[in-house]
């Protein structure tokens, strides 16, 4: 790639913005061409073996069809040109902008200090790095995750030495040094779209703000040497991503970007940032807890628009979406939108993620607010299970849930397993994931109601609760789970201590509250295999003809035998509310 060197300094000159920064990526500079010389031909090999010959081939159509030529035979692809091809509305075209940022910057592997024009090569070497193909299957570090959030980073370098800055000052004269002509890139750099991607004089202001703050904790001095990302970027990133899914999931309608928008803040705020800006460290503590499969739906996005772009079949959003990748959704549902799903899709495992149809067990609209046709609706399930609960407060709305691994059971003791996780989806997220302290995961009994993430040091069966007391009268330690619902399913509480005595789930917020509110609606979604649904069904049947068989009754639809229908309906065989059998 070295080769593309221009011929004079004039032609090699790159285009500046009013504080001196590099940001023409229509031609190369000499630091740039240094840079991509660096790189071996044995890297350059080892990133194209990992690419299949039809994934090879879409890369270069897609090149070809996007590149600009200049007149010493240099070939890159262009902003306008890269933006156009993503083909996303001005109101998340900020995201595409960062994913072009994202390509530039890994263009140059391993290297990586500065943004690159898009030559073929740099092309190839980004999607190879920004589609996972590079990581270990074997090892749960991801070099895509690290390279990625780096790459998007306000700080991208440490400060150069004494001679590096007179080469460069020698290399790229200041504004006022430069003609007007010589100013004017190729094509539409990121200086035409208002993006820079030289923020390193801003990120060295916020490391000195920081090391001067004298009430950090050690933790927050540990990311003085941390790449740092803008929040505005991280919730423009996070908008694209739900648009991807939203758009996906429902091609022919409209999609709300603000609604998305003020979802992806709430994720960003969740993360506690400071300065309006997130450390590397601080975001993938969050996301191995709230979100480990986060960037599956940019890396699908990437590899539709420029792996699958020489396939003729590919025409719309859907079909860049692989179906192992495609985010899964509920048959029915008056609580889970898409956006929801793609949030549960993200922290869920992957053998919930795996069922791309959720079958809904148990609506409590539909089905009733009750512990009975809760348990007939939901029990005998084999597979693991999503409860989510839509809860009212002051006129609020809360949607909270927990994911069961194994078969609901009616027990006096504590059952579930570390698997078992608390969530929020709104009006933020968080996920709970389990301490190892306590295993108290999950309580179900008809005198008590469903308890999630118990407190309590004792492992006794927790306490009735109280319908009698409001919110103000509750204090905070009479809370015995983090999410609770009592015998009529109609009332719950959230709660947090902010030491809790032995917490079953971590509270990773350092933060307390106390939420009780009225249930608007509770259900309850399927995640195990096709059969899972068939099993439930046959565990039905046998009880129903096991219950006939005992009572030694027969059952006479024809002579409307009262007696027996009543005995029935009490035993919980018949619904006549749904007129269905159980």
């Amino acid at each position: 790639m070295g080769q593309h060197q221009s011929k004079s300094h004039n032609e090699n000159q790159p285009s500046m913005d009013e504080n001196g920064s590099t940001l023409s990526l229509g031609k190369q500079s000499t630091t740039e061409c240094s840079s991509l010389g660096e790189r071996s031909n044995a890297t350059l090999l080892q990133l194209k073996r990992k690419l299949k010959r039809i994934e090879h081939y879409s890369l270069h159509q897609v090149f070809d069809e996007l590149k600009t030529e200049y007149p010493d035979h240099f070939e890159c692809i262009e902003a306008k040109k890269f933006l156009e091809h993503l083909n996303l509305p001005s109101s998340v075209e900020q995201g595409g902008i960062l994913l072009f940022k994202s390509f530039s910057y890994l263009g140059s592997y391993p290297n990586c200090s500065s943004a690159v024009p898009l030559t073929f090569d740099a092309f190839l070497t980004a999607f190879v790095l920004l589609t996972g193909k590079m990581d270990n299957e074997e090892s749960s570090e991801s070099l895509f995750e690290d390279m990625f959030f780096e790459s998007l980073a306000i700080v991208h370098s440490t400060k150069p030495s004494n001679e590096e800055e007179a080469q460069v000052e020698e290399d790229h004269p200041q504004p006022n040094e430069i003609q007007s002509s010589d100013r004017k890139s190729k094509g539409l750099s990121l200086a035409d779209l208002g993006v820079s991607f030289d923020d390193l004089d801003f990120g060295r202001d916020i490391m000195k703000s920081t090391n001067n703050n004298s009430m950090d904790n050690d933790d927050d001095q540990n990311d003085d040497s941390s790449a740092m990302m803008l929040c505005r970027d991280l919730v423009e990133l996070f908008t694209l991503m739900l648009y991807i899914v939203q758009l996906e999931k429902q091609e022919q309608e409209e999609v709300d970007v603000d609604a998305l928008r003020q979802m992806a803040r709430t994720m960003v705020e969740s993360m506690q940032p400071r300065e309006e800006q997130v450390s590397q460290r601080h975001f993938f503590a969050w996301k191995r807890r709230n979100a480990p499969y986060l960037f599956k739906t940019i890396q699908c996005f990437i590899y539709g628009k420029f792996g699958l772009s020489g396939q003729s079949s590919v025409t719309t959003v859907s079909d860049l979406i692989l179906p192992e990748d495609s985010v899964s959704t509920p048959d029915t549902s008056d609580i889970l939108t898409i956006p929801y799903c793609a949030l549960l899709c993200w922290c869920l495992p992957d053998i919930a993620r795996r069922v791309k149809q959720w079958p809904c067990l148990y609506s409590a609209n539909n089905d009733g607010f009750a512990m009975n046709r809760f348990e007939r609706n939901v029990f005998r399930y084999p597979g693991p299970t999503l409860l989510v609960i839509q809860g009212e407060v002051q006129d609020k709305t809360i949607v909270v849930g927990v994911y069961v691994p194994e078969a609901w059971k009616q027990s006096r003791h504590y059952w579930g397993s570390d698997e078992c996780f608390v969530f929020e989806l709104w009006p933020t997220f968080q996920v709970y994931r389990a301490s190892g302290r306590n295993q108290q995961y999950m309580y179900y009994h008809d005198d008590f109601g469903i308890g999630m993430g118990g407190t309590s040091k004792s492992s006794a069966p927790p306490k009735q609760p109280s319908h009698h007391h409001s919110t103000s009268s509750v204090s905070l330690g009479s809370s015995q789970f983090l999410l609770m619902l009592d015998n009529t399913l109609q009332q719950g509480v959230y709660a947090q201590e902010l030491y809790p005595p032995l917490p079953t789930f971590e509270n990773h917020s350092h933060t307390s509250f106390y939420t009780k509110f009225d249930t608007i609606n509770i259900e309850v979604f399927g995640l195990g295999s096709e059969k899972a649904r068939q099993v439930q069904e046959r565990e039905w049947d046998f009880e129903k003809r096991e219950a006939l068989r005992r009572a030694g009754l027969q059952f006479r639809q024809a002579d409307g035998n009262q007696v027996d229908r009543e005995l029935l309906r009490m035993a919980g065989i018949i619904d006549d509310d749904n007129r269905q059998e159980r």
